[in-house]
């Protein structure tokens, strides 16, 4: 991490990022834009608002780094001073905010990247139901995982069971 850090914080790379990361911002609110004047499915809705909150989260993170942390508290903006090192996450009634929104943030990257790849293949004349499927298979890989965790530790408010093969035949799930 040090390694990385003295790369990204070096006063070649440092600006590039910035000016990387205001780019995104400004194209991401003209896009917002564009979208926000036509109807749009819901699929284009979600890829929107990810966007929105992206353009957000982007601007309070710069915000928080080098206006709050570097400029006013004076305090060197790594990992710990992120996590509320001193007081913790948890216990600070101030610091935990930041779960939810780190928490939102990283879901929100992968919808919205899993929804430009979504819009790239419709793009490339791939049929509307596929490129829904290429969205929507990831979600439910991960609902069965959760629900065959779920039951493998004995939680039996779950179905236990999960398709095995492609003609709907139905096998119970097996821990790992």
């Amino acid at each position: 991490m040090n390694t990385l850090r003295k790369w990204y914080r070096s006063e070649l790379v440092r600006p590039v990022l910035v000016t990387l990361m205001l780019f995104q911002v400004v194209s991401g609110l003209i896009l917002f834009w564009r979208a926000t004047a036509v109807r749009s499915d819901l699929y284009r809705t979600l890829q929107t608002s990810t966007g929105a909150f992206l353009t957000a989260v982007i601007v309070s993170h710069l915000n928080a780094v080098f206006i709050l942390g570097r400029t006013v508290t004076k305090v060197d903006t790594n990992f710990l001073w992120a996590s509320g090192a001193s007081a913790g996450l948890l216990p600070d009634a101030w610091n935990v905010r930041l779960i939810p929104h780190y928490s939102l943030g990283v879901w929100f990257v992968i919808t919205h990247m899993r929804l430009g790849f979504r819009g790239v293949l419709l793009f490339h004349r791939v049929s509307p139901a596929a490129a829904d499927r290429v969205f929507v298979a990831p979600l439910r890989a991960a609902a069965r995982r959760r629900a065959c965790a779920r039951c493998a530790r004995g939680d039996r408010s779950v179905s236990c069971r999960r398709p095995a093969d492609g003609e709907g035949r139905m096998f119970p799930c097996r821990p790992s």
